[in-house]
């Protein structure tokens, strides 16, 4: 069986997200250190803080690549529904 298009696109997406977790993790590590040794220095620290908000947004593009794309709000009698092409097909499958 051989990759479709999509899935060579979802697991390029995949390796290069979870790789570039890893740059940022370093980043992280080396600011917390300096700020370990200069408290005062509020540089390091926002440095630090950056890198720890694009990880969580990293890891947050992650769960959207490997997670399931149905999504259902409701608020009040407002309700929002949004379906993934994946979705869709486990959706006619199990009708």
């Amino acid at each position: 069986m051989s990759w479709s298009a999509r899935d060579w696109r979802q697991f390029s997406a995949l390796l290069l997200m979870a790789l570039a977790a890893i740059p940022l993790t370093m980043v992280m590590a080396a600011a917390l250190w300096i700020v370990q040794i200069d408290p005062r220095n509020h540089y390091a620290f926002w440095l630090g803080q950056s890198a720890a908000a694009l990880i969580a947004l990293d890891l947050l593009g992650l769960s959207a690549i490997l997670g399931r794309r149905t999504f259902k709000f409701k608020v009040g009698d407002n309700s929002v529904e949004a379906t993934g092409e994946e979705a869709d097909r486990i959706m006619e499958q199990t009708k």
